[in-house]
């Protein structure tokens, strides 16, 4: 955190003749620190299109378990509002957030000591004010959620369920309405050890990527937007033994798709007709790729973890238009956190949320913005 401040200071100093050029810098590279410091994390951020982001994921206070937490900060990083959302005796966690009309979906999980997982959607203003909550699927089973889409006028959310009588979980989809009522909720292939992990919806079909289990492979699943029934099997994508970190649509109608195996991470690029891929990074030892963002340039930038003497650490991997890889301590540098979501901004750079522990503080949420140059990340 030292290097870091000391590096902030620097650049301002080289700045100092031009104070737009202060407060530009000060825009495109900040870490920002918020929750409680009890057990406190990071899950998905938002850039706003009047400036700043939105930010969710959850916060412990003492003596409660963990609550939905959202914030809005301005471009700068700094904060406007907070709020946490739930029961005291209730886990619950906002794992994704999407723009609304008026406001934001927060969707996650919750969980009460004995009861099954239940999946949520949480509707908020655009003041943090809570508009409804609705919980679906059915209650007595255990239904976990990924991932949400909002298309239309209509909200699309995926992840897993455990059936009854069965050992192994499912994929599952659903379809709600933009009032959070359920309109089809289905789980897929019985018992096959599976769940989805990302959705993205095209014209008349949602695309549902996730990981099989029974077969190991990561697939690609096409389900009807009207009725949620499944346009024939799998589609295979990847290979063996490695499964799904996160996928994007990119604006040529491309999908690129990030998998680890355990032991490195790889980012592929397909048609959307997922006949072939169009090329494939080598494997990138070591590290687990948590997600990734895409530039203008046609380049992307891969975040993940590696653990180093017991701590788990940041990467930054650069990866260029025709799919080679940079990396490494001479490219950039590694820093202390974990990291779960990365989205590129309209300033060609990164925001990335996620988590940190500091010895004083506890576990906070931790927010990082850096330009296009990934000044944050260089060594």
């Amino acid at each position: 955190m030292k290097r870091i401040t000391t590096i902030l200071i620097s650049a301002m100093l080289v700045f100092a003749c031009d104070p737009s050029e202060i407060i530009e810098f000060q825009s495109q590279n900040f870490i920002k620190y918020f929750g409680s410091g009890y057990e406190s994390m990071g899950k998905d951020v938002l850039e706003l299109p009047g400036g700043g982001y939105i930010l969710t994921g959850y916060d412990k206070a003492e003596g409660t378990d963990n609550q939905v937490f959202v914030a809005k900060v301005d471009e700068n990083g700094n904060l406007i509002w907070s709020n946490t959302y739930g029961a005291d005796d209730a886990a619950e966690e906002g794992r994704v957030i999407r723009e609304a009309a008026d406001g934001f979906f927060i969707a996650g999980v919750a969980e009460s000591t004995g009861e099954p997982v239940h999946s949520f959607i949480l509707k908020i203003d655009a003041a943090g004010d809570s508009v409804w909550y609705r919980e679906f699927g059915d209650p007595s089973l255990n239904i976990e959620i990924n991932d949400i889409a909002v298309s239309g006028s209509s909200i699309f959310a995926g992840g897993k369920i455990i059936l009854e009588g069965m050992e192994w979980p499912d994929f599952y989809a659903a379809k709600l309405t933009l009032n959070g009522d359920e309109v089809w909720g289905y789980p897929y292939f019985d018992n096959s050890g599976s769940e989805f992990g990302k959705l993205i919806p095209l014209e008349n079909t949602l695309l549902a990527i996730g990981h099989h289990g029974f077969d190991d492979r990561d697939v690609v699943v096409r389900i009807n937007l009207e009725n949620g029934k499944p346009g024939g099997g799998f589609e295979y994508i990847g290979s063996e033994g490695e499964s799904i970190a996160d996928a994007v649509q990119a604006e040529d109608s491309t999908l690129f798709v990030l998998v680890n195996s355990g032991t490195y991470t790889k980012l592929y690029k397909y048609h959307l007709n997922l006949s072939d891929d169009l090329w494939q990074t080598d494997p990138i030892e070591g590290i687990d790729g948590t997600s990734f963002a895409c530039n203008e340039d046609g380049t992307l930038v891969i975040l993940g973890e590696s653990i180093t003497e017991g701590n788990t650490l940041i990467n930054t991997i650069r990866v260029d238009a025709a799919g080679t890889a940079v990396y490494g301590g001479d490219h950039f540098k590694t820093f202390q956190g974990s990291v779960e979501k990365v989205r590129s901004t309209r300033d060609q750079g990164i925001v990335m949320i996620g988590s940190t522990t500091n010895e004083t503080y506890g576990v906070n949420i931790q927010l990082l913005k850096t330009d296009k140059e990934l000044f944050l990340m260089r060594p």
